[in-house]
């Protein structure tokens, strides 16, 4: 069985590279109560140019010492509602 985890730490990176050094983090957010990290447009791009932001992205989450690394589906930013799920373990 699947348990929401709050508290969780995310960071979104733009490189492989980046992410599995934990260095250069782009975004970062703690899950809420319901397990999510909620990321706008305006996060990624200030300038809400949808084209500037698409893309693939890198993602580590971590708690109480479990960490995850991944990566994102090919991000188009059309919508504002992209969800991605993680699991630790």
């Amino acid at each position: 069985m699947t348990q929401i985890v709050a508290d969780a730490l995310v960071n979104i990176y733009k490189t492989k590279e980046d992410r599995d050094n934990n260095t250069n983090i782009f975004l970062t957010r703690n899950t809420d109560a319901d397990g999510e990290a909620v990321f706008s447009l305006k996060d990624f791009e200030p300038g809400l140019d949808a084209q500037k932001s698409k893309g693939i992205y890198y993602v580590r989450v971590e708690k109480s010492g479990i960490i995850k690394n991944d990566i994102t589906r090919y991000l188009l930013m059309n919508d504002g509602h992209t969800y991605h799920k993680i699991v630790l373990k």
